[in-house]
């Protein structure tokens, strides 16, 4: 099985919205999700889906697998520096920012191609925040 996403793993699941990531996007019934409902990836719907489900239910699965929140902002980095993410953690140790530049996204109704030129995922405490930029 080729390497998934950091972010749709189990190991860094932050609350229910996280598991639920997991299961459509990340876990062996990824394909049903691919095949039938023809999403490759999360949409924004997705991500505001999970981020409110995260902060409504904050399970914290990550203990499982880390003993602290320092070793799973190290686990979390090395993963997404092996696929390409530029990785910054904080001086104090407990938030990381990561950025993946230059993808091409599909046409807008509109039949104008964006691309993607920055996107940076930060976590803070317990909080993953997602910015995207897009050029025409």
């Amino acid at each position: 099985m080729p390497d998934i996403n950091p972010h749709f793993k189990i190991k860094y699941a932050r609350g229910i919205g996280d598991v639920i990531t997991y299961i459509l996007h990340g876990s062996p019934l990824k394909w049903l999700v691919q095949n039938f409902l023809k999403i490759k990836e999360p949409c924004s719907q997705c991500s505001r889906r999970a981020s409110a489900l995260n902060i409504l239910f904050p399970v914290p699965i990550w203990r499982l697998f880390f003993k602290s929140q320092t070793e799973l902002i190290q686990d979390l980095s090395k993963e997404l520096t092996a696929v390409n993410y530029k990785v910054n953690i904080s001086s104090d140790g407990n938030s990381l920012a990561s950025v993946k530049t230059t993808q091409t996204v599909l046409p807008s109704e509109k039949n104008k191609e964006y691309i993607l030129v920055g996107s940076s995922q930060n976590l803070i405490g317990d909080f993953l925040i997602k910015t995207e930029i897009y050029k025409k």
